[in-house]
């Protein structure tokens, strides 16, 4: 319905891109040495803040809107500039390790719908991820993703495609094999 209300598809893309670009990289760009810090220690962004849980979704919403190829160009900037090993290594308040859990989801590549038993299907940030969960291993195929540019154009379970943009919990949690096919195109 939101979409819809936004005038559709095209313009709520338009309109996300504008909401991300607002924080993104050419807006960071103006600010330089210790003027960027200052500026995201002391200031609450009004547009895109990562730091702001409630924001953490809108790079995903490409996703859902069928430009997954946004979706991966925003995400990687976010775990690029956004996270590190320094003292600002965290974009803000890990609130229940809220933060960090979304860097390890959207290094694999899946993005956790509250309220929902489904995850949102990226882009993995490698080529290849297993996690050892109570029911299985979880094996995560994405060859390429390790070069820039990419993003995802197919997944399947266990050799069966998802069709749409989602994979339910119940078919990971007993151990899986999720393949990613990657385009740059």
């Amino acid at each position: 319905g939101l979409v819809e209300l936004l005038g559709g598809t095209e313009t709520a893309v338009e309109r996300l891109e504008t909401f991300m670009a607002e924080a993104g990289p050419e807006r960071r760009q103006i600010l330089e040495g210790d003027h960027e810090q200052l500026y995201w220690l002391t200031t609450m962004p009004t547009w895109y803040w990562h730091g702001n849980e409630p924001d953490i979704h809108a790079a995903w919403l490409f996703v859902e809107l069928g430009r997954p190829d946004l979706a991966a160009r925003w995400l990687r900037w976010i775990q690029s500039e956004l996270y590190g090993t320094g003292p600002r290594g965290i974009p803000g308040n890990d609130d229940a390790g809220t933060l960090a859990a979304w860097y390890l989801f959207a290094t694999l590549g899946l993005y956790p719908v509250a309220g929902s038993d489904s995850y949102l299907l990226g882009t993995p940030a490698y080529e290849h991820c297993e996690l050892d969960l109570p029911g299985g291993t979880l094996v995560i195929d994405a060859p390429g993703a390790s070069t820039p540019g990419g993003w995802s154009t197919g997944v399947s379970v266990d050799g069966a495609p998802v069709v749409g943009t989602r994979v339910r919990h119940e078919d990971l949690v007993g151990g899986a094999h999720l393949q990613f096919e990657l385009t740059w195109e």
